[in-house]
């Protein structure tokens, strides 16, 4: 007769062969504005993203802490952009999505872009039975998926917490115009100017400075300050994966040294840029919509087409 505590560990032993040498190496897969991130490590800093996240464990419950709240443990949660935290338990198996605000995908949130803080959620009302979600996102961890796989994943996930489509966005959302020029010219663009500022992107929509930072702020919710950082950390550590050196990456995308581009990597993804090099997180690009923009990343060639 199987007893709870035999049973208890045979779910620890069955995740034990889940959890194997392969499936101990993170992957990064990201697209224009949304990422899908298979992982088993904990974050070892308090970050802050420029994304709204939804986090949802295969495994055992999760803990994660915030700031100015108590550590708690989830099975699924959604963090808002903005919100400082990280996660704490090793070897539990999570993907997580993130959706950049101004984009499509994000509007499909919903109910949860009112919320301040991480909003726990509950896996038995989601739109896929839960046990049918975990068997499509299991093969992220035996493994790299192709873009194709990962934006199948991405999308099942969004449509599990959202019941939104399976496959893409439905509507572009409400955004202010202006906001979104400047939104399609940033992505657009092959390099960030060192010195691109607020008050460039103002005056390329006939704005004052102030006028266009408030406006930024009420659309997307983050400082254009903030945004500007997240387009370029996103960039260093396309070069970063790439094998270009830390000090070459910082200065292509507008840090000072390496060390600035350290200490925001750190602050805005919780782990630093050298994390990024495929040992411990391999990042693959699915901007271009198709398999070559994988080949570029690992072979370093010329970016075309990759915003």
């Amino acid at each position: 007769m199987r007893t709870l505590s035999t049973e208890n560990a045979a779910r620890r032993t069955h995740r034990s062969r889940d959890v194997t040498a392969e499936s101990l190496k993170n992957y990064l897969y990201f697209w224009d504005t949304y990422t899908l991130y298979a992982t088993v490590h904990p974050a070892a800093e308090l970050h802050t993203h420029t994304t709204a996240s939804i986090t949802i464990s295969l495994d055992d419950p999760f803990t994660l802490e915030a700031a100015g709240a108590p550590a708690r443990e989830y099975r699924a949660v959604f963090v808002p952009p903005g919100v400082e935290h990280r996660v704490t338990s090793p070897r539990i198996r999570r993907v997580v999505v993130q959706l950049e605000p101004g984009s499509p995908l994000f509007y499909q949130l919903g109910w949860l872009l009112a919320a301040s803080g991480p909003t726990a959620l509950d896996i038995h009302q989601f739109q896929i039975p839960f046990e049918e979600l975990r068997a499509i996102l299991a093969p992220a961890f035996r493994g790299r998926l192709t873009c194709d796989e990962a934006h199948f994943m991405f999308f099942q996930t969004l449509r599990a917490i959202t019941g939104g489509p399976a496959t893409g966005p439905a509507s572009e959302g409400l955004r202010d115009s202006r906001v979104a020029q400047i939104l399609k010219e940033l992505r657009a663009m092959r390099e960030l100017p060192a010195g691109l500022s607020a008050g460039d992107l103002a005056r390329s929509v006939n704005l004052s400075t102030e006028h266009f930072r408030h406006l930024f702020k009420a659309e997307m919710g983050l400082p254009v300050r903030r945004y500007l950082l997240w387009l370029r950390i996103r960039r260093a550590g396309i070069a970063v994966a790439a094998g270009v050196s830390l000090t070459e990456a910082a200065h292509s995308v507008g840090f000072y040294d390496s060390a600035h581009l350290s200490r925001t990597c750190k602050e805005m993804l919780g782990f630093p840029p050298s994390f990024l090099t495929g040992r411990y997180v391999e990042m693959i690009n699915c901007a271009a919509g198709n398999e070559t923009a994988d080949a570029i990343v690992r072979t370093g060639a010329p970016v075309v087409g990759i915003r």
